[in-house]
């Protein structure tokens, strides 16, 4: 445990004893552990069951309390087991005396109802006229996942990437669909200029901190990896934020229990560096705006996987952002 994290279960703990004299102690518990690090939630939004089997293991297990229930190493092979260690995320030593959870958990389930009412209420809505739809096929694959779907504008066409990494385009003029290459696993984006095709790689679909998606640049028949060791990316942009000719390249890294948005900047020599952007699991996709009328495109990024919220990354100057 480093000494930041050190200090502040240190001052949680004086916070609680110091607060715990007005009002009774389960409600400082979990007004203090269960809004550390987000808003804390309304305990009658969830139903005992799933507080019960689902949410307060997963809880006591960023606490430090591992049993076999909940145990995040369980069934996991050894790197992925190290790559979990490796985060922090899970301590070795429980955070909170076990009379103090044990009196968090029952507040929380004894507060709990026992089901949640199902709102049946039909929501009214008119047909759709501005447009008729027109169904198109695609291939007669039985049980074809697609993990990537893009209209292309500037080629007319249909962009399509599947879980076995198949690139295909559509050609909405001819109505043909052309397989454009394989890359091995599930696409969640695509590019064509020219001859060159630029290829995001997922890597794998379940959940793992082993980042193995990548960034492949196909010219003609020769292939390249721009960038990999990627964790879990599901949004590309290409885009010229500093306005110098070349575009950068942001990638939204959902990765799992840790993850990031990652900007790719091409140097004199056409090699990438990259630099993370901002330090998040769960970031889905980056929309560039000027969000502040200063003639730069900023970063609007939608983020999920626990701390759902939407960021604003200002652009200063040298690709740095705020």
């Amino acid at each position: 445990m480093d000494l930041k994290t050190a200090f502040y279960i240190s001052f949680l703990f004086l916070f609680i004893s110091c607060t715990t004299e007005n009002r009774p102690r389960e409600v400082v518990l979990y007004e203090n552990y269960c809004a550390s690090c987000h808003i804390a939630p309304d305990i009658q939004d969830l139903p005992k069951d799933i507080w019960k089997n689902s949410v307060l293991p997963a809880m006591a297990a960023r606490m430090g309390i591992l049993k076999a229930e909940n145990h995040p190493y369980h069934n996991l092979s050894f790197p992925e087991q190290m790559a979990i260690i490796k985060t922090g995320i899970f301590p070795s030593k429980p955070i909170i005396e076990a009379d103090d959870w044990e009196l968090l958990k029952n507040y929380i389930i004894d507060l709990a109802p026992d089901s949640i009412a199902n709102n049946n209420a039909r929501i009214k809505s008119s047909p759709l006229s501005q447009f008729k739809s027109s169904p198109i096929s695609l291939d007669r694959a039985v049980g074809s996942i697609y993990t990537f779907l893009k209209i292309d504008t500037a080629n007319n066409t249909i962009l399509t990437g599947t879980r076995k990494g198949e690139l295909a385009s559509f050609d909405l003029k001819t109505r043909e669909n052309k397989l454009k290459g394989y890359f091995n696993r599930a696409i969640t984006d695509a590019k064509i200029v020219g001859d060159s095709t630029y290829v995001t790689s997922m890597g794998l679909l379940v959940p793992s901190e082993i980042p193995y998606g990548k960034i492949i640049l196909k010219h003609n028949n020769t292939s390249a990896s721009i960038m990999d060791s990627i964790h879990l990316p599901v949004h590309t942009l290409y885009v010229d934020l500093d306005e110098n000719g070349t575009e950068e390249i942001i990638v939204s890294e959902f990765g799992n229990l840790q993850g990031k948005l990652t900007l790719l900047q091409k140097d004199s020599y056409g090699f990438y560096k990259e630099k993370s952007i901002l330090n998040i699991p769960g970031t889905l996709r980056v929309i560039p705006k000027d969000m502040n009328a200063d003639g730069k495109d900023d970063l609007v990024v939608l983020a999920a996987q626990g701390d759902e919220a939407v960021y604003i990354l200002y652009q200063k100057e040298n690709l740095e952002f705020t």
